[in-house]
């Protein structure tokens, strides 16, 4: 399947030559100002802020294992409500983006900010920690069996395959909506 997907991405690039910034020219790719200030400012930064987001969710874990389920409850409820007040507010400052405060021109196609995030995060833990305490299902043994429950299942065992694929067909019907709109 990561074979079909890069022979779809490798002909998209080739017919969008000239109108993108991606290139199969090895010329282009060498170093260059402008290239290093593109790695500089775009890809550490990026890089960075996924190291963080991936780090905090690692620190909270450790630190909610301390706390009892009321506190944590108070917490991840108190970080939810203040996402969803902050949601939508435009702020000067770029470097508060993962808070979910947002500035002027942000854009994205995948952004979760930290608020109401990681409060459901919090809210997650706290319902696992008191409705699965014996870790055992709590769904009936006949709906375990269930056609839907199977394909549920199947489809969390395949959600790699799953992912990967849906990504060049939502891109391909998008792109064939674009040109049928020209």
């Amino acid at each position: 399947s990561n074979v079909i997907v890069c022979i779809y991405y490798f002909i998209l690039i080739a017919r969008m030559r000239g109108a993108t910034v991606l290139t199969f020219s090895p010329l282009t790719g060498l170093p260059s100002r402008k290239n290093i200030a593109a790695i500089f400012f775009v890809g550490v930064p990026a890089s960075l802020a996924t190291l963080l987001f991936d780090l905090d969710y690692v620190v909270i874990d450790k630190l909610a294992t301390g706390y009892g389920d009321i506190p944590l409850a108070a917490i991840g409820i108190v970080l939810v409500v203040a996402g969803y007040l902050i949601a939508g507010t435009v702020v000067r400052a770029k470097f508060l983006f993962p808070l979910g405060l947002l500035y002027e021109g942000f854009t994205s196609s995948d952004y979760f900010p930290l608020l109401p995030h990681l409060g459901w995060y919090m809210l997650g833990t706290v319902l696992g920690r008191t409705v699965y305490t014996d870790k055992k299902t709590r769904l009936p043994g006949t709906f375990r069996n269930s056609g839907i429950a199977r394909f549920f299942c199947w489809c969390g065992r395949q959600s790699l395959f799953i992912y990967l694929l849906h990504q060049p067909i939502v891109y391909g019907l998008l792109e064939l909506i674009a040109s049928l709109r020209h």
